[in-house]
């Protein structure tokens, strides 16, 4: 691993950090969602692994999405089932009879897939309440992106399409979620 792969990993696992802190306080969170994503997050990883790619970002997003599920375990009332993580569920299957059927690069391709597909409710969301999503954080994700991107041995399925898009994805979420600067929370004025 080079400085680029490194400072990626290393951003990309520190920007749990506030998610953490804010589900210890008690800010609710859906434990199906999270352990769904650690799913993705791991069959990304280990396919990656398996073709001996760039696998530290992914791995940093494991070890954050479990993070996570700890903090939110501790409260099982946060467990709730919608079409959304039945759909995630599906893309996690998908992604394992890929990498069974075809081998981990195209597994590889699929857990992409699905890590985008199964992040677009964030985005849709932040984009109609962005006031509830931090900018910040997406765009140190992104920078997380960006760095293990550079970091890559060459331009490979393997060493930079992970990278990329997770990070095209936050970049995103953060342009979208900066638009709290001029739109009005509306849900704030209800509350009193």
């Amino acid at each position: 691993m080079n400085n680029y792969t490194w400072f990626g990993m290393l951003l990309g696992l520190s920007m749990f950090f506030p998610q953490w802190c804010a589900v210890m306080r008690g800010r609710p969170q859906n434990l199906a969602s999270w352990l769904l994503w650690w799913m993705i997050a791991m069959v990304s990883a280990m396919s990656i692994r398996a073709q001996n790619g760039n696998s530290s970002l992914p791995f940093a997003y494991c070890f954050g999405d479990m993070m996570i599920v700890c903090a939110i375990i501790r409260d099982w009332k946060s467990v709730r089932w919608t079409r959304v993580e039945t759909t995630t569920l599906i893309l996690v299957v998908g992604c394992i009879v890929a990498w069974k059927v075809s081998g981990p690069k195209a597994a590889t391709i699929m857990a992409t897939v699905a890590h985008l597909t199964a992040g677009m409710p964030q985005l849709i969301d932040s984009y109609r309440k962005p006031w509830n999503t931090s900018a910040l954080v997406y765009l140190g994700f992104a920078t997380a992106g960006l760095l293990s991107m550079l970091g890559g041995k060459d331009w490979s399925v393997e060493q930079r399409l992970y990278p990329f898009s997770t990070g095209l994805y936050c970049i995103s979420v953060s342009i979208v979620a900066a638009r709290k600067l001029w739109v009005k929370d509306t849900q704030k004025d209800k509350r009193f």
